[in-house]
């Protein structure tokens, strides 16, 4: 018998040769009333598993564990049954004969049992020849069908059909179901692909139901038939389908991928079982063994997946179906063509995003039904895309980013590509909008970030719901040692202070972590997708803006080398030019997509909502709801205290108040920062390629959104990252109504002088060639600082994309950019939201507390990086200056200063304006430092002397030329806006200019730069592309101009003007007359006659003055100014007497006692009385002695 078993070709069918043995004994019996032998070696082996009776006739039956027949038919419905066998099947059992009026040929089988029958029939090698009669008519197509699973799915279609006969067809369905799976089984068909006829079978999509109705009663049988085996047959019989498909993946694009797969692995993800086998197969062994294990090993251990290896699984590479390329050293697919234009271009983006919106909803449709399968089946899916997100963490790295963005396509071999990520977050995003609205946002547990430790265990993420692991090392809005609680803050920049060192309550308060005990669906979605667009969005965003910068670059040597004759060069140039072109439309594409613009503008806002409620949702029962469940865990030195049945945000909606409570609730220390930053890089996103989402989405889109910028802006104790800070500046800057590309205009919002609007910057023009070159348009700072260079159009780049020049500056005017056809629906909803928006009262207010506090103690930034910052705050600024109700806001600040100028801490609009003036005085002298020191540069390389130097000095020479021209080039564009805000300040805001603490600076700071511009310096300033350099002399000598006018009504302001030793000059006012007349300043030469003849009278009364107070007592005079003091007052540290407004201003920038850095404030001074009534006595008796002189 064994030698009977080595030859048997069915021996395999069998798990051991034991197992084959016995059934072979069983099966092989002597019928005692007809001596004939029975055997059954082409049993299948489904049938192995059932009980078995001898066979001694031809009635015996197989019975399935519910005593159901599935072998022979009874006696009593033969007939029937043989028709339907006959009909369904083409089968002729042995014995039997065609039923009654069948006239086509049938296939004959030896065997009696149908079961056995059709094995027997699905292992026949010549069909036909099988067929009886022999002569007839054609036999059915079907029953002819070589190919084992189209055959047995045919089979089971036929016997769907019939509604009569329910107990015989279900029984042949069953039968029917186990062949095909036995079929499906690996070795048993093998010279059969029958996977891939499995899969053909999901390409009619008119069969689509029945398919996915024959693959769900397929799974259902073989969990019944094999109980404790089905895990295992599963994932042998199913597997390979998925291998197949993977296959076709991989060698597929965005464009040609095929929808049958999607069909398939829809069905599959609507089977449990098969949704197990979808998401091991596509799980890396490391994450596998991890989520299979039953030991209580932590998640950790999964950070040793290489994060590459997600993209390379079945649902990576479906993901990886993008625009950019899939994998590290591949090429960008589109925007080949040669040459680029325009029409290309945008038949190209819309193949792009139809197929990408397709790709992603059917990703979705997949995504959704697994989380829906079943509660163990989500666990799994969350936990494939928590620690996929979990070993791609590094995607979000700056140096990841810097790393890869710099040629090649951009990506790293260690993680998965910029596609991948962006279609991962599509799908995440299509799951989050069924709680897009207002009523499910409270389901959005604000502690998640907190729980999602490392050290959890299998079990404890999957009952406590946490599959992004290791988020809580990310940075959030305020830190865990933050005091979060303020008693008697009334809005001071420095109030957030770390937790006391020797308060022991305090230290283990900083060291909490409180989280609630489990946490929901929704609150797991939202932070899944807020990570993907972290580490997908944001970073393909980052690299087309590094790409725009690259091509900038790019087109300048280009331009240079059409000029030149060495073909070889500008060949080479224009390939590299070509090459970044298709990179960054291929970024630019991957991110305009319609669908997922209009996805992400619903989450955002959502988002936006959901903090302002977290902000304003006080929890006062933590403490009562805490329960401490340490970890005895050497590397979990934290409480992890978790809160049961705690709702961190009320049901109904909160309104947004303000003033804003005093109390920041301690969940911000667990939202990470990320979630704000995505905010603001898809609105500075939208603003400069895409504003007609502004208008296409509306007022429920923009007013949660400029809420949010308001709310974080105000105060360091809600978001304390000064840089996140002050892009929420540059985030509002975006949402100014304008059409064309934002340009710094001067005109229409403020007039040169009071009640004189006929004199427009616009007009602005420079004839003096000692002062610059013309400026016709002198207001649109736009087009100097984004120079469009025109060349030959068949390159197809100048005509559709922007280049800037400045790819030294990541000036935020960069991220503004737009192509003029961009913006088609108007800016009706933007200019309504800022004058409707319900706290747009606090928007200057606050956006005046960003501009201060990244310069104050504690919240400063990079000193040039400062400036950067504050540039769009001035164009938000200038915008609403234009509307009356924030004009007033400026105005009722400035008021409000004026009376508190000597407050314990310096009110809010005195600190704008002091750094107002540090930073003008400050950029325009470095500005006109570089522009000498290039006039010189410059010179030297027109006259040869760079020829003769050698090659790499010369190159040394030229690099640094081109630092110095970029760093003249920032400073001039931050100054001219510096001194552009102070020119429309002053149009109806001049007291609080012209106060003690404050006016002498403002006169010496007009002086110094007046005179620098027109006096005799002026020509060491002087280069012949003014422009290039963004240099405009001519502007800034009449903004400066103005301003002399705005304030010169008040005899404080004009005397200071004239005491100022340093810069005033009795013709300063003619020299810059002389000026004014070239560069069409003619209106206002006037006014300025008048000034000059007041500041003239002032300095001659000032001057009889000082000459009676010459020669003063050394302890009468300022000790900083050295000038006779007119209200001395005692600093208590160092117990030295100064004038009050000297120490006032020393205060406004550094609270310290100037002679021993002590801490100083207003109110710690107290006045000299003795001092003071010294000194005017002894001026009183010089005044008396001066009388009796002239008498």
């Amino acid at each position: 018998m064994s030698d009977d078993l080595n030859k048997n070709p069915f021996v395999g069918l069998f798990t051991t040769p034991n197992e084959a043995a016995s059934f072979l004994s069983q099966a092989t019996t002597i019928d005692p009333m007809t001596t004939t032998t029975t055997t059954t070696t082409t049993t299948p082996p489904s049938a192995i598993s059932q009980p078995v009776t001898s066979v001694q006739d031809d009635d015996s039956v197989y019975l399935n564990e519910n005593n159901v027949e599935t072998g022979k038919v009874n006696h009593g419905n033969n007939d029937r049954e043989d028709e339907i066998i006959q009909q369904v099947f083409g089968l002729l059992l042995n014995s039997k004969t065609p039923c009654r009026g069948s006239k086509q040929q049938l296939v004959s089988i030896d065997s009696d049992n149908i079961e056995n029958g059709i094995f027997e029939r699905l292992t026949l090698l010549d069909i036909p020849s099988k067929l009886v009669p022999e002569k007839g008519p054609t036999a059915d197509p079907h029953f002819l069908q070589s190919e084992v699973i189209t055959y047995l799915f045919e089979c089971y279609c036929r016997l769907e059909q019939r509604n009569k006969d329910n107990d015989i067809v279900e029984n042949l369905k069953q039968i029917t179901l186990r062949s095909a799976g036995t079929a499906l089984q690996p070795d048993i068909f093998q010279d059969q692909e029958v996977h891939s006829q499995f899969l053909r079978l999901f390409m009619d999509d008119s069969q689509s139901t029945q398919v996915e109705k024959f693959t769900q009663e397929l799974a259902a049988i073989i969990k019944t038939d094999y109980p404790e085996d089905a895990e295992h047959i599963f994932m042998s019989s199913f597997k390979p389908i998925l291998e197949v498909i993977h296959q076709e993946v991989t060698k597929s694009n965005l464009i040609v991928y095929r929808q049958y797969w999607f069909n398939i692995i829809h069905t599959f993800s609507n089977i449990e079982p098969l949704a197990k086998v979808l998401i091991s197969y596509c799980t890396p062994i490391s994450s596998s063994s991890s989520s299979s294990s039953t030991s209580s090993s932590s998640s950790s251990s999964t950070t040793s997946v290489q994060g590459s290896i997600y993209g390379s699984t079945l649902l990576g590479s479906l993901l990886s179906l993008s625009c950019l390329p899939k994998t590290f050293g591949e090429p960008f697919d589109f925007f080949n063509d040669k040459p680029l234009i325009q029409p290309t271009i945008t038949t190209t983006e819309g193949n792009i995003w139809t197929a990408m919106n397709a790709l992603c909803e059917s990703l979705y449709k997949v995504i959704h039904c697994l989380l829906k399968c079943s509660s163990e089946v989500r666990h799994l899916t969350l936990d494939w895309i928590g620690k996929c997100l979990q070993a791609n963490a590094s995607r979000g790295k700056l140096w990841n980013n810097s790393q890869t963005s710099i040629g090649g396509n951009g990506l790293s071999p260690l993680v998965v590509s910029d596609g991948f990520m962006l279609n991962l977050g599509n799908v995440l995003l299509r799951l989050c909008q069924p709680f897009c609205t207002l009523k499910k946002t409270p389901k959005i547990d604000p502690t998640y970030c907190a729980a999602a430790i490392e050290t959890l265990t299998e079990d404890e993420r999957r009952t406590r719901g946490i599959h992004l692991v290791g988020i809580n090392k990310e940075t959030c809005l305020i830190p865990s040692t933050t005091i979060i609680t303020i008693a008697d803050d009334d809005g001071d920049n420095n109030s957030t202070s770390s937790s006391s060192s020797d308060d022991d309550d305090d230290d283990d308060k900083s060291d909490t972590i409180a989280a609630s005990s489990t946490f929901g669906f929704v609150t797991e979605c939202f932070y899944l997708t807020h990570r993907a667009l972290d580490l997908g969005y944001r970073v393909v965003l980052d690299k087309l803006m590094k790409t725009n910068q690259e091509l900038a670059r790019i087109q300048r040597i280009y331009n240079d080398a059409q000029a030149s004759s060495n073909s070889e060069v500008f060949q080479v140039i224009t390939q590299r030019m070509e090459m970044e072109m298709t990179k960054y439309l291929s970024y630019r594409a991957s991110l305009l997509a319609p669908e997922l613009l209009n996805l992400l503008a619903k989450f955002h806002a959502t988002t936006a909502f959901w903090l302002m409620q977290v902000n304003i949702n006080i929890p006062t029962n933590l403490n009562d709801n805490l329960i401490n469940n340490k970890k005895n865990n050497n590397n979990d030195n934290e409480k992890n205290l978790m809160k049961k049945n705690l709702n961190f945000l009320d049901q109904e909606p909160k309104l947004v108040t303000f003033p804003l409570p005093e109390t920041v609730p301690e969940t911000l220390k667990y939202i990470p920062e990320f979630i704000v930053e995505n905010t603001i890089g898809f609105i500075c996103f939208l603003r400069r390629f895409n504003p007609n989402t502004f208008e296409e989405q509306g007022e429920n889109f923009l007013n949660p959104i400029l809420t949010e910028i308001i709310v974080l802006m105000e105060s360091p104790k809600r978001l304390f990252n000064p840089h996140l800070r002050a892009q929420l500046a540059e985030t509002l800057e975006a949402l100014l109504p304008n059409t064309s590309p934002l340009s710094y205009t001067d005109d229409s919002e403020s007039r040169l002088v009071d009640g004189n609007d006929n004199n427009d910057d616009d007009n602005d023009n420079d004839d003096d060639n000692d002062n610059g070159d013309d400026d016709d348009d002198g207001d649109d700072d736009d087009d100097h600082h984004h120079h469009h260079h025109h060349h030959n159009d068949e390159d197809g780049v100048s005509a559709f994309i922007d280049y800037d020049d400045d790819d030294d500056y990541s000036f935020s005017q960069r991220q503004r950019q737009q192509q003029p056809y961009l913006s088609t629906l108007g800016t009706f909803n933007r200019e309504k939201l800022f004058i409707n928006h319900p706290h747009c009262n606090q928007i200057v207010k606050n956006l005046m507390e960003v501009f201060v506090s990244i310069e104050m103690t504690g919240q400063s930034v990079q000193f040039e990086q400062k400036f950067n910052y504050r540039r769009p705050m001035y164009t938000v600024m200038k915008y609403l200056w234009k509307i009356k109700q924030h004009r007033d806001n400026f105005k009722r600040l400035a008021k409000e200063a004026e009376d508190n100028m000597e407050a314990v801490k310096p009110p809010l609009f005195l600190r704008f304006i002091n750094l107002l003036m540090n930073d003008a005085v400050f950029l325009l002298d470095e500005a006109l430092s570089n522009m000498a020191q290039l006039k010189q540069m410059l010179r030297a390389r027109e006259n040869g002397e760079w020829d003769k130097l050698p090659a790499h000095e010369r190159d040394q020479k030229i690099s640094y030329l081109h630092h110095i021209g970029m760093t003249a080039r920032f400073d001039n564009i931050l100054g001219r806006e510096t001194i552009s805000t102070f020119k429309m300040l002053t149009s109806e805001i001049k007291s609080i200019f012209c106060h003690s603490t404050m006016v002498d600076r403002i006169a010496s700071m007009l002086n110094y730069l007046l005179l620098e511009l027109v006096g005799p310096n002026k020509k060491n300033f002087k280069v012949k592309d003014q422009k290039e350099y963004e240099f405009n002399p001519a502007k800034l000598v009449l903004n400066i101009c103005v301003i002399y006018i705005n304030l010169g009504s008040n005899s404080n302001f004009t005397l200071a003007v004239s005491q100022d030793g340093r810069s005033y000059r009795d013709n300063l006012f003619k020299l810059a007359e002389s000026v004014l007349v070239r560069i069409g300043g003619i209106s206002i030469l006037g006014e300025l006659n008048n000034l000059a003849v007041r500041v003239s009278n002032a300095a001659a009364i000032k001057k009889q003055e000082e000459e009676i107070l010459t020669d003063a007592p050394d302890e009468f005079l300022d000790p900083i100014m050295s000038t006779l003091m007119v209200d001395p007052v005692i600093l208590p540290s160092s117990k030295i007497s100064v004038d009050r407004q000297t120490i006032a201003r020393h205060l406004l920038s550094d609270q310290t006692d100037p002679f021993n850095r002590s801490p100083l404030t207003m109110d710690m001074v107290k006045p000299d009385v003795d001092l003071y009534n010294r000194i005017q006595e002894w001026i009183s008796l010089k005044k008396q002695q001066q009388q009796q002189h002239t008498t």
